[in-house]
């Protein structure tokens, strides 16, 4: 119940103060030099006071009937008592200055034209020394006020208030010892309300220094430079705050709170305009610093200009989980610190144009925009990341319409399997532009990027570093689509653990770029680095790259699709087992393979492992490309041509190359200083099935096999258009003899063909001869000894059937030598006339002995000849009997050697 004071007891101020009130006037009880503070008004006395209820009373009309529109103005006072303004509904502007307010204002439910205590001094023991709960102003002013409280209820209570105009609290000192400084849940404020330049508050409690819950606020909330302090609570809480243009937490300003809610708590709060925090400082040693889950900008977040936020706690130093910013959000330069959590925790944030953490944006602790998206850029330029405990930046499922910069120094230091920087199904309509960025994971991926959609090119140059650990590699990016190209060129990527890259079924729209000082370090059987059924639209150039695995291969390619050329010119791989230093198993290359200059080395397995590689035209191993370990192209099939020029290919324990049932459809070229050095139980070079379109051209420096001579070449089913150049028939047919490690009848016929092509019929049965020479005595097992002297006579006779004329030599050589020894041993008695002739048993004439050696030799019947000539009756005559057993002995002989001819002239010693 409130006392009324009866005017006859006021005082001189009182009645001079309804005087004032009457006309409009300002009653100023201080001089106008004088220093009004603190302890000035402790000292006032009488003189200088005035009581609260007479207050109440000229505010209700009952001193001052017609008040002046200016109302009750009082600067100076003393105000003694509690001043009562419950339920009170008047249109008089209430306004003091420097007053000392012994006990404080009760407003509630009040309905007042103004009301300001500018400069003035509040304070209750135990009750809010501003109570105006559901309090309803024009305007609320508490400009460079000074209210002290020590109750649970607030300093100042507005809980429910509605302020018509402003709320002016700028340069206030706020403080309350048992709960919130300034307590303004649902808080209507139909303009702008100023927290600014010198704003201090020091309250206490889980409501926060500064209570804003469900408060709506017309216009601006201000509060540039303002200083609040919890030590126990928030420093501002303002969940579900509605702002209706910007908000304001900029040059200076400064929350220090504690607890899981946040230094500052903005949590599904409403910004109509911008969050402006530039050169903020908010602190929180066990929770966030600022807590602005679902909260909701229109335009933009400002972060900026030294920004600093220290937090604590899962929930990050900056919390802004399903956040919506509906311009750009801007963080650079900002210093964001959390040593047990996110540094900024922004999964699920929608930002409507770009974000930008640049410019020395430092965050101790994760970057979290899981999930998040963004409808502009990402630029990290130049920023710090680092987080000992998991990523740096984690980007997983992140959406950005445009570019993403991770540049001009970005640095990010992670841990563990997530990355330093996870993008693992994020999805960037533009580009991936990593330039110079160093990445390091010393405990997983440097770059997690499984199943990343690019929209145009990614670009990890210029000093790009990757350092990671494990089996997911330095950088990943398995099953990652990129629209345009994707340009590594000198970068640095290592990985003591696993790979370097990995990029498993990576699909590339247009080129590949591994070149220019490239370097990838890898470990493990998944290699340095890992393109397996990866595609790549255009070109893939590793051009002067260098990549290097000692326990495993450099380059997995297996199943590679690269629709146009291959480059690996100056290219170094070190890789070590049996899957190749460089593995392009089943791989499909639409255009060229260039290998010119590449220096490949694997000690325990095959330098280059090509089995079933399709090329479509041309492949270059040529300008001093050297493989240590086997060159395996079987089953490949090249659409062009191969060059081996210059190659020098050296295997210590298998074949040096090893191109079974390869397909060429041009040349091939093994010439200009090439040189194949193998080993083992397997040739040097084998080429066993291969097929070459167009010419061989043979023409090796050294062809060797470290063991046995014989293991060199292996050609058996080769086939080639025309005949090997520049080797000539005899050195191709000593290296068959010589240098394969069996007979295989199919190279003679090959070179065989080859030669009778050309006309080259001599050279053709020349080399059909070696053939047979081959077949009779480097057969496994040999032929039987019947097969063999078969053999060994019809090579002297017939030439294997490829020169019969040799038996019609051997024929008439045994005509002649019937005719001679007709003659010889007709003159010793052995023939005679005949007795049809006049002078039977006489000696035969030389022409009639020739003729009877003649007739020796028919295989069927007698001359007319024999008729005057023949061998003598007598049974004695010793030369008889010899020209008798010759003659049977030749005749077979005739009879064997003209059958012979007949075999060979028609082919039937050469089908058998």
């Amino acid at each position: 119940m409130v006392t009324q004071v009866p005017y006859g007891s006021l005082t001189s101020v009182e009645q001079s103060l309804v005087g004032h009130v009457s006309r409009g006037e300002w009653l100023d009880l201080a001089a106008d030099d004088e220093v009004v503070d603190q302890a000035a008004m402790q000292s006032w006395g009488e003189s200088r006071t005035c009581r609260a209820t007479v207050i109440r009373d000229i505010l209700r009309g009952r001193f001052a009937a017609d008040p002046d529109p200016h109302g009750l103005r009082l600067r100076g006072a003393r105000i003694t008592g509690r001043i009562d303004l419950e339920i009170l509904t008047t249109e008089v502007n209430f306004e003091l200055e420097d007053c000392l307010l012994e006990e404080g204002l009760f407003a509630q439910d009040a309905q007042l034209a103004s009301l300001s205590l500018t400069r003035c001094q509040l304070e209750h023991p135990t009750e809010p020394p501003l109570d105006a709960a559901r309090l309803t102003c024009g305007v609320l002013a508490l400009e460079g006020a000074r209210i002290i409280g020590h109750a649970e209820a607030g300093a100042v209570r507005l809980t429910g208030a509605h302020i018509g105009g402003d709320l002016d609290c700028t340069g206030a000192v706020l403080v309350n010892d048992s709960g919130p400084a300034l307590y303004a849940g649902r808080l209507q404020v139909g303009q702008a309300m100023y927290l600014s330049d010198g704003f201090t508050t020091t309250g206490a409690g889980d409501d926060g220094a500064v209570n804003l819950v469900g408060a709506h606020i017309g216009g601006d909330l201000d509060c540039t430079g303002a200083v609040l302090v919890n030590d126990s609570g928030p420093a501002v809480a303002a969940d579900r705050l509605q702002v209706g243009q910007d908000m304001f937490l900029r040059n200076g300003f400064t929350a220090t709170g504690a607890g899981d809610l946040g230094a500052v708590s903005l949590s599904s709060a409403g910004i109509g305009g911008d969050l402006d925090c530039d050169g903020a400082d908010l602190r929180n040693d066990s929770g966030p610093a600022l807590y602005a889950d679902s909260l909701q900008v229109g335009q933009a977040i400002f972060l900026r200009g030294g920004f600093t936020a220290t937090g604590a706690g899962d929930n990050g130093a900056v919390s802004l989980r399903g956040a919506g910013i509906g311009g750009q959000f801007d963080c650079t330069g900002a210093t964001v610190r959390n040593d047990s959590g996110p540094a900024l925790y922004a999964d699920g944030l929608q930002v409507g144009q770009a974000m930008y953490l640049r410019g020395a944006f430092t965050a101790t602790g994760a970057v979290n925009v899981v999930g998040a998206h963004i409808g502009g850029q990402l630029s990290c330029d130049g920023a710090t990341v680092r987080n000992d405990s998991g990523p740096a930046l984690y980007a997983d499922r992140l959406q950005v319409d445009r570019d993403v910069f991770l540049t001009d120094g970005f640095t990010a230091t992670g841990a563990g399997d997530d990355g330093a920087v996870n993008l693992v199904g994020a999805h960037i309509g533009g580009n991936l532009d990593c330039t110079g960025a160093v990445l390091v994971n010393d405990s997983g991926p440097a770059v997690a990027a499984d199943s990343l959609q690019v929209g145009q090119d990614v670009t990890l140059r210029g000093g790009f570093t990757a350092t990671g650990a494990g089996d997911n590699g330095a950088v990943n990016l398995r099953g990652a689509h990129i629209g345009g190209r994707l340009s590594c060129t000198g970068a640095t990527l290592g990985n003591n653990s696993g790979p370097a890259l990995y990029a498993d079924a990576l699909q590339v729209d247009r080129d590949m770029y591994l070149r220019g000082a490239f370097t990838a370090t890898g470990a493990g059987d998944h290699s340095a680095v890992n393109l397996l059924a990866a595609h790549i639209g255009g070109q893939l150039s590793c051009t002067g790259a260098t990549l290097g695995n000692d326990s495993g291969p450099a380059l997995y390619a297996d199943a590679l699709q690269v629709d146009q050329d291959l480059f690996l010119d100056g290219f170094t791989a070190t890789g070590a087992g049996d899957n190749g230093a460089v593995n392009l198993l089943g791989a499909h290359i639409g255009g060229d393979l260039t290998c010119d200059g590449a220096d490949l080395r694997n000690d325990s397995g095959p330098a280059v492992a090509a089995d079933r590689l399709q090329v479509g035209q041309d492949v270059y191993l040529r300008g001093a490309f050297t493989a240590t370990g086997a060159v395996n192209m079987r089953g490949a099939h090249i659409g062009g041509g191969l060059d081996c020029t210059g190659a020098t290919v050296r295997n210590d324990s298998g074949p040096a190359l090893h191109a079974g049932s390869l397909q060429v459809g041009q040349d091939v070229y093994l010439r200009g200083g090439f040189t194949a050095t193998g080993a083992g139980d397997t040739v040097a070079v084998a080429l066993t099935g291969a097929q070459v379109g167009a010419t061989l051209v043979f023409d090796p420096a050294r062809l060797e096999h470290a063991a046995d001579p014989h293991r060199r070449l292996a050609v058996d089913g080769l086939t080639y258009a025309g005949v090997p150049e520049p080797i000539s028939a005899r050195d191709w047919l000593d290296l068959l003899r010589n240098g394969t490690p069996g007979y295989a009848a199919q190279p003679y016929q090959q070179l065989a063909a080859g030669y009778r092509a050309l006309g080259d019929e001599r050279q053709a049965r020349e080399i059909l001869m070696k053939q047979r020479d081959g077949q009779l005595t480097r057969t496994d097992p040999r032929p039987w000894w019947p097969e063999r002297l078969w053999g060994k006579i019809t090579k002297i006779t017939l030439g294997y059937g490829y020169q019969p004329w040799r038996a019609l030599l051997f024929l008439a050589a045994v005509v002649a030598l019937s005719c001679v020894l007709a003659v010889a041993l007709g003159s010793h008695g052995a023939l005679a006339q005949t007795g049809s002739t006049a002078t039977p048993g006489q000696p035969c004439t030389l022409l009639q002995q020739v003729t009877v050696g003649l007739d020796l030799n028919l295989p069927i019947g007698k001359s007319v000849a024999r008729e005057q000539c023949d061998l003598a009756k007598e049974s004695a005559s010793a030369a008889a009997a010899w020209l008798t057993a010759t003659g049977w002995v030749l005749q077979l002989l005739a009879w064997v050697f003209a059958a012979l001819f007949i075999a060979g002239f028609t082919s039937a010693v050469r089908k058998t």
